[in-house]
């Protein structure tokens, strides 16, 4: 099934919010526009009426994510993050969300405990998310 460009460029900007907390770049959500078409061609008709869906109701999709990654790694919006993810990692502006060039030890652990419990709270919140919105 192909979709409609406009809608590939929301779900470029949602997933890139969700993952990196800022908007896509151009050149990102093309890249990912263009391999939607190649890596993603056993999305259905249901897939994508569940990812307008979910855009539609600005829903926190790091947290479906979270929650579904467990559950059904299979799942479509799985899929998208990562081949966003994927495509991002190849741009330059994105070097500094993939590598930590300042040894700093305790900071790391910090920000690991953060994030420990910020998953915690993420497939939580997506569970709950699950049961009520889709």
């Amino acid at each position: 099934m192909s979709c409609d460009p406009a809608q590939l460029r929301r779900e470029a900007s949602a997933i890139h919010r969700a993952a990196f907390g800022r908007d896509v770049s151009e050149e990102v959500a093309q890249r990912y526009a263009e391999a939607h078409q190649g890596a993603l061609l056993r999305v259905d008709i249901t897939e994508s009426t569940w990812m307008q869906r979910a855009l539609e109701e600005g829903a926190d999709l790091e947290a479906f994510e979270v929650v579904l990654r467990s559950r059904e790694p299979d799942h479509v919006l799985c899929h998208k993050f990562n081949l966003l993810i994927y495509i991002a990692e190849a741009f330059p502006d994105h070097y500094v969300d993939f590598v930590n060039e300042e040894p700093r030890r305790s900071e790391g652990f910090y920000s690991l405990a953060f994030h420990g419990l910020r998953t915690v709270y993420k497939y939580l919140k997506g569970r709950w998310l699950l049961r009520t919105l889709v």
